[in-house]
């Protein structure tokens, strides 16, 4: 503990002064390169949550935390069914 009103560093101790950051930082334009867009990300991530949940397109979008409407909006833009 902090022997005054302010906390500093040496108050943490060393497990989280020496501690790496949890992401690295990334200078190589390349290593990017195969990554998926944004888009295409959330496209895939749709398919395979339409193909594995077994409830009503209420529910599914309750799971993924948005109105039915984005749902219906978002599966549309991607050309995805839900039949």
């Amino acid at each position: 503990m902090s022997d005054d009103d302010e906390i500093h560093q040496v108050d943490f101790g060393p497990d989280i002064t020496t501690a790496k950051p949890a992401l690295a930082v990334h200078n190589d334009p390349n290593e990017f390169k195969s990554l998926l867009s944004l888009d295409e990300a959330e496209k895939q991530y749709l398919q395979y949550v339409v193909g594995s949940h077994t409830g009503s397109i209420e529910a599914l979008s309750d799971a993924l935390g948005i109105s039915t409407r984005s749902l219906y909006r978002r599966l549309k833009k991607f050309g995805i069914s839900t039949t």
